[in-house]
């Protein structure tokens, strides 16, 4: 984890954040056992430590008229951090792709 020490709210916070990233503070603590300023300070540090990249919403891909999802693999013939972060930002630029990951 790089060196970034997490504790069971924090964790709990994450999870409860992947299932839903628009919880209010005050939400996130019922269900993480916090208060909401306590939830407030370690979401920005999440945030300020990178752990947290951002918030997006997930949108129904039918509804806006892609009828089509593929997942695909590539393997490159050559590897290294720069090499995948250039792939991924390239793939990133075409407005049909809608996640990257390397």
């Amino acid at each position: 984890m790089h060196g970034i020490s997490l504790d069971r709210y924090d964790l709990a916070i994450l999870s409860a954040l992947q299932k839903n990233s628009s919880l209010t503070n005050s939400e996130l603590g019922e269900r993480v056992s916090l208060s909401s300023s306590q939830c407030s300070r370690r979401k920005a540090r999440l945030e300020a430590e990178g752990i947290i990249k951002g918030y997006s919403a997930r949108l129904d891909a039918s509804s806006l008229g892609f009828g089509l999802r593929a997942i695909t693999r590539v393997n490159l013939k050559a590897h290294g951090e720069s090499m995948d972060d250039d792939f991924v930002t390239l793939l990133a630029k075409h407005a049909m792709v809608r996640e990257a990951y390397s």
